[in-house]
């Protein structure tokens, strides 16, 4: 699987490994992010169904529709995909939130696998951060998805046996603060 460091790849960071896991999440805040370890007011594990204030189905909530943020065109509720990865040499994946301006095209990535029948523990997955702007001018890092090699059949199984093991962990982990912002200091 590539050098634990992989750290660049064209100009550009990167991470890889084998995905074992994914899930879609959906987080709420009431209040701008403060510095404070406080939880959402509303979360949806599934992205389906939120649980708090205001609760209820995601697809129909205000809050989950575009130009309802605060600042921007975006959503005030945050629609996060989790990946979990196991790297090489490591023997607990590390989790990684894909943001809002990635889930396109981690999808698409997703998606191309399973269309080729192609089960996404079995291959070895490029996460490369590169530089875009947005209407505004505001520069930011969107997250690329490359298919960087396949596994063998005994390692794709071993891989489908972890996943299997630990998918009740995994579904578990929630999101506690928001991943995309800044602490401040």
């Amino acid at each position: 699987m590539g050098s634990p460091d992989a750290g660049r790849n064209r100009g550009s960071e990167s991470l890889e490994g084998v995905v074992i896991f994914f899930k879609d999440e959906n987080a709420y805040w009431k209040e701008k992010f403060d510095g404070s370890s406080n939880p959402p007011d509303c979360y949806s594990a599934d992205g389906i169904i939120g649980e708090g204030n205001p609760g209820g189905q995601c697809a129909k909530c205000p809050l989950n529709q575009f130009g309802s943020a605060d600042e921007g065109e975006g959503k005030a509720c945050k629609n996060v995909r989790t990946i979990f990865i196991i790297r090489e040499g490591s023997i607990l994946p590390l989790a990684v939130s894909v943001p809002p301006t990635s889930l396109k095209e981690a999808k698409k990535y997703f998606l191309r696998l399973a269309a080729n029948a192609v089960p996404y523990y079995g291959v070895i997955t490029e996460l490369a951060l590169e530089k875009e702007k947005n209407s505004t001018g505001i520069t930011y890092s969107k997250i690329k998805f490359n298919m960087k090699g396949r596994l063998s059949a005994e390692d794709t199984m071993r891989m489908k046996s972890l996943q299997q093991a630990m998918r009740p962990m995994l579904e578990a982990v929630q999101i506690e603060t928001d991943p995309f912002q800044e602490e401040q200091v």
